[in-house]
């Protein structure tokens, strides 16, 4: 996915990153330093608005992966605890 951050989550939680990624085509890469990106992060405003974009997203994927109807129904495990997303 074009203009993807690897490890992002992490990044701000300071947590090890736990999963791997394999590119099926050539990427380029750049690899920046935790320090680096959070001070990034606290002086281009601009910069932080993608990043809380970016990972938006990627929550939204993860809700909408682990929701899962039943036949006939609307219903899912995450009903009622976060609003329906798009």
């Amino acid at each position: 996915m074009e203009g993807s951050v690897l490890g992002l989550p992490s990044t701000f939680t300071g947590e090890p990153y736990r999963l791997k990624a394999v590119a099926l085509t050539d990427v380029d890469l750049i690899q920046v330093e935790p320090k680096t990106f959070l001070q990034l992060m606290s002086t281009r405003v601009e910069c932080c608005r993608h990043a809380m974009l970016l990972l938006s997203r990627e929550i939204t994927f993860i809700l909408n992966a682990f929701r899962t109807t039943s036949p006939g129904t609307e219903t899912g495990p995450m009903d009622g605890i976060y609003p329906t997303l798009p």
